[in-house]
């Protein structure tokens, strides 16, 4: 039967350093515990059972370590053995697996050792260098916790817009897209020679060819008739000069 686990209510946001499953303090026990390291904004670091594999109710409140060590006191001080009840006052809950668990636990971390006799505990390690290695962990990792408040959202990446690549150009110089039109490279100086070939006949090298360009585009005259062409008056012959006067003084008719 799945253990029974009492909610609770986190005393601050705290952030994750890491979770660790390990075996209980019965050697005859068979199933595993899991706990989980933690560190509130305050920089307090918690302990709390978060899952077990066996029976048994336990809480999954989050435990102050300096509220470990004022209720083991004593036994940092003198170095003294003690039982596995002493630890059920650093819970607010009185499961009965709460001590046992939290014995494991501590055991787990280098911060307890078996005492003597060996059903008792005795406390090792420096605590508040473990402690300290704990936030130097989370500063290390930047891990952030459940209870923690959401992080900020990254800015939205700029999209900077790229143009799409010129379609591959086909024999003829067209594109092979559908809607684009390019000239192949290959063309380009048979183009040129082609455009200079019909530019040179219209501007020429020169301005004796502009002006030639000009005679050519000008009106034609229209040319004035001289005396020699005009007719004749009417009533003499033409191509006949006046005769002289005749006999008697009378001019010939």
């Amino acid at each position: 039967m799945p253990a029974k686990a009492l909610p609770i209510a986190p005393p601050e946001p705290v952030s994750p350093v890491r979770q660790v499953t390990t075996a209980k303090l019965s050697e005859r026990s068979t199933t595993r515990l899991t706990y989980e390291i933690s560190i509130g904004h305050s920089q307090t670091v918690y302990l709390a059972i978060t899952d077990n594999e066996g029976g048994g109710s336990f809480s999954r409140e989050l435990v102050p370590l300096p509220h470990i060590q004022a209720v083991l006191a004593e036994p940092l001080a003198t170095g003294a053995s003690f039982p596995t009840t002493l630890l059920r006052r650093a819970f607010t809950s009185r499961s009965n697996c709460n001590g046992g668990f939290l014995g494991a636990a501590l055991r787990s971390e280098g911060l307890l050792k078996i005492g003597d006799p060996p059903h008792l505990h005795q406390c090792a390690g420096d605590w508040d260098t473990w402690m300290d290695n704990q936030r130097h962990q989370l500063a290390k990792t930047g891990s952030v916790g459940v209870n923690a408040p959401p992080a900020p959202l990254p800015e939205r990446p700029k999209v900077t817009k790229v143009e799409p690549a010129p379609a591959p150009l086909g024999e003829a110089g067209v594109s092979t897209g559908e809607d684009a039109v390019a000239v192949d490279d290959t063309q380009e100086p048979r183009q040129e020679a082609l455009t200079g070939d019909a530019s040179s006949g219209a501007a020429g090298d020169g301005d004796g060819d502009a002006a030639e360009t000009d005679q050519e585009n000008a009106p034609t005259p229209t040319p004035t008739p001289t005396i020699t062409d005009q007719a004749p008056p009417p009533g003499r012959r033409p191509g006949k000069a006046a005769r002289g006067t005749g006999r008697g003084g009378h001019a010939a008719a």
